[in-house]
């Protein structure tokens, strides 16, 4: 919901404290997933901090009906998701 309205600083905050969860939390039990989990949220920190000028207000945008996505962007997200998988 932060990341629809463009609120980097407060997703950041809710991964940072995930990743405290996921990495120091002894009722996680270890597991190549549980270290999976935790460098894609990670890596989801990173790119957000470095891009975070970059990061629209999607909410914005569509109350005041500009687009807010295109085909050629939904394709390319669907191949970045299934080569992750």
């Amino acid at each position: 919901m932060f990341l629809w309205h463009g609120n980097v600083h407060q997703s950041l905050q809710r991964i940072d404290t995930l990743v405290e969860l996921i990495e120091h939390d002894e009722r996680v039990p270890e597991s190549p997933e549980r270290r999976k989990l935790a460098r894609t949220l990670n890596e989801l920190y990173d790119y957000l901090e470095s891009n975070r000028d970059l990061i629209p207000d999607y909410g914005n945008r569509r109350r005041h009906g500009e687009a807010i996505s295109s085909s050629i962007a939904e394709s390319t997200v669907n191949q970045v998701i299934s080569r992750r998988s």
